[in-house]
């Protein structure tokens, strides 16, 4: 599995963002802007919008069944060489640890953009390498994995009776519940340090889902 890259800041994403994703954000929201000037003004709603439901199933189609990959990083701590997630057990043999996430229904106020969503992530098993004094390997497991996702768009009039949601603020999910474990105590010490890069993973991946799955759309009508 090809590592997740960040698209690089402009008024639509607010964070470091590869360029690849920033010249496509460009070029879809000059269309997009084209695209609302020149279409029928006279219906009650553009012919490309979608309703209000179906954009809350984009919402929860753009995360959920969604799957990434927790790189291998190497890093000292704790007087140990540490080396993690380096087994290819990712798509494509890549080493790395794999994260899937699942979310239910979404809810918000198209008025102001502000959406949210519970989701839960499958169990994430992080394998550990240690070299120092001593060493050994070890696995660290994830459980109990739950989080709210609070997606912010920025609305604004399509030109009939609809808003256009034509950007995406930076999503930082909350975590409400997580466990962690492993036969290993020097293992299990790096779960404050490991669980980190979760986080980081998970939320890119939605980040990017939701750009790509719900920015850019019309959504009308908005009553009731």
């Amino acid at each position: 599995m090809s590592c997740l890259s960040l698209p690089s800041g402009d008024r639509l994403i607010r964070w470091p963002l590869a360029l690849g994703l920033l010249a496509a954000s460009a070029d879809s929201t000059a269309q997009f802007a084209y695209d609302l000037v020149s279409h029928n003004g006279f219906e009650a709603c553009w012919s490309k919008a979608i309703t209000k439901p179906q954009f809350l199933g984009l919402l929860k189609s753009a995360i959920d069944g969604t799957t990434a990959c927790i790189l291998y990083v190497g890093y000292t701590d704790s007087g140990f060489d540490w080396q993690m997630c380096p087994n290819p057990a990712c798509a494509g043999g890549v080493g790395g640890c794999p994260v899937t996430l699942h979310t239910g229904t979404f809810s918000g106020d198209f008025a102001t953009g502000q959406f949210s969503g519970s989701g839960t992530a499958d169990d994430i098993s992080v394998d550990m390498f240690y070299s120092g004094v001593t060493s050994g390997t070890c696995t660290l497991k994830f459980t109990n994995l739950t989080q709210t996702y609070s997606p912010f768009f920025y609305v604004q009039p399509d030109g009939n009776s609809g808003d256009y949601m034509y950007g995406l603020d930076p999503l930082t999910p909350t975590w409400n519940t997580h466990n962690s474990s492993s036969a290993d105590p020097n293992c299990a010490a790096q779960a404050s340090k490991v669980f980190f890069y979760v986080q980081e993973t998970v939320r890119v991946l939605a980040q990017v889902g939701l750009y790509y799955g719900a920015a850019d759309q019309s959504v009308c009508p908005l009553t009731p």
